[in-house]
């Protein structure tokens, strides 16, 4: 699958992650009202649909997306390619351990809340920046990739 094609499914890949990312976002800062349990509830759910897709993405991403073409065609980026999915591997890790937090805690208390959200807030910026290098390092091969192209010599 040429990199164009691959890069155009990561970006509407991405575009449903940020959506998600948004929606758990918004719930994180709905006032509480003396109602947590409610509250945690509601990002919780939210959360296992964020999990959900982003194990997708990910899955399509190492599995036939633009880091299994990174490494089959240039090798020169394959220790980019090798952060990005370390960096997979620490996101599937804190979500799971979040999901547990929240699952495990029937009656949170305000700390318990906030440290819950204060922990899944950081996941979503670290997301956030990861997806970023990961559709600007695409768009560099697909530069590389078209100048060769345009210059035989390469």
């Amino acid at each position: 699958m040429p990199y164009r094609l691959v890069s155009e499914q990561m970006l509407k890949e991405h575009e449903v992650l940020a959506q998600l990312s948004d929606a758990l976002r918004t719930a994180i800062r709905w006032g509480q009202h003396g109602d947590l349990p409610r509250k945690m509830s509601a990002v919780h759910f939210l959360l296992e649909s964020f999990q959900r897709h982003l194990e997708r993405m990910l899955a399509l991403e190492e599995r036939g997306g633009c880091l299994e073409m990174l490494k089959q065609s240039h090798p020169d980026f394959q220790s980019r390619a090798d952060a990005f999915r370390q960096e997979h591997d620490q996101f599937r890790d804190t979500t799971r351990r979040l999901l547990q937090a929240m699952s495990h805690s029937p009656e949170p208390t305000p700390a318990d809340v906030e440290s819950v959200f204060g922990d899944l807030t950081s996941l979503l910026e670290k997301i956030d920046s990861h997806n970023q290098r990961e559709l600007d390092l695409l768009q560099e091969v697909i530069l590389h990739q078209q100048s060769s192209e345009a210059d035989p010599r390469d």
